[in-house]
């Protein structure tokens, strides 16, 4: 009597595992997404701070980041739907937001960011913003090429 696997025995265990890593990799790229984006919640937090002190103690209406009393990491964008270079950002955005805080590319049209209200919201194609968990969209405030405004539940 022979011992081992036969070929259609390796072959359906091959398509298993095919199978199995076709339905986990996309999760998983989502769950390394999130993550990506939670570490960016608190730099933009400081960031806002860093403006809003700067802001006050000069009087002026705008500071530029190397104004600033903090150091600003350098972060590449590592999404799986972005590998661009992100810098820190503020402008102003829309009514709801007014001046924001940001971070993200300029020429990938993406964006993180927190908004004067605190709302954290994420501009870009729809993909990107959702997959980030980012599901209310704000079809009033459109930013042409860069997308749509969406903010969390």
């Amino acid at each position: 009597m022979q011992k081992g696997f036969t070929l259609i025995e390796l072959l359906v265990v091959v398509l298993i595992i095919g199978i199995l890593s076709s339905v986990a990799l996309p999760q998983y790229q989502k769950s390394v997404d999130k993550s990506r984006a939670a570490s960016i919640w608190p730099l933009l937090k400081t960031y806002r701070q860093a403006m809003d002190s700067c802001l006050l103690a000069s009087g002026k209406s705008s500071c530029a980041n190397d104004e600033l009393d903090i150091e600003l990491p350098k972060k590449d964008c590592e999404f799986s739907f972005n590998r661009g270079t992100c810098d820190f950002m503020i402008g102003a955005l829309t009514a709801n937001n007014g001046r924001a805080v940001m971070w993200g590319s300029y020429s990938d049209r993406f964006a993180l960011g927190i908004g004067d209200d605190g709302k954290r919201f994420c501009v870009g194609e729809p993909e990107e913003c959702k997959v980030l968990g980012f599901t209310v969209a704000h079809e009033d405030y459109p930013y042409g090429s860069w997308g749509t405004e969406y903010t969390e539940n």
